[in-house]
């Protein structure tokens, strides 16, 4: 399997586990120094994140793929997920289409998220 396509199995595990919040998988994929800023502008790294799993602050019922865009550059891989997402967050339902740009590092644990950039994406040409 290439880099690439590793990589994309990666990034595909990774909605997996936001979709069923599952807080192991998510420690795995995650790099303990992982810094993301949130659709609200906020920052956060991966203790936030995995606690806003583990506490039910998140919780994802729909996690739906419109594009997916990897890419590597001199060994640091870059993904562009356009998705679908429904779900609750701090108690309020909600259904938009967001937009995630990671960035992976690729070390003696594999492939795992180190920087993220959450925002709402255009509504989608269909």
């Amino acid at each position: 399997m290439s880099d690439l396509d590793t990589l994309k199995a990666q990034e595909q595990r990774l909605q997996e586990a936001q979709l069923r919040s599952d807080v192991a998988e998510l420690n795995c994929l995650l790099h303990p120094d992982l810094i993301f800023v949130g659709p609200d502008g906020t920052l956060g790294d991966k203790e936030s994140d995995l606690s806003a799993h583990r506490i039910g602050l998140i919780r994802l019922n729909v996690l739906e793929p419109d594009d997916l865009v990897v890419r590597i550059f001199d060994g640091v891989g870059i993904t562009v997920l356009t998705a679908q997402l429904e779900g609750v967050f701090a108690n309020e339902p909600f259904s938009t289409r967001m937009i995630y740009t990671r960035t992976w590092t690729n070390g003696s644990s594999g492939w795992r998220v180190i920087a993220a950039h959450i925002s709402a994406a255009a509504p989608s040409p269909k």
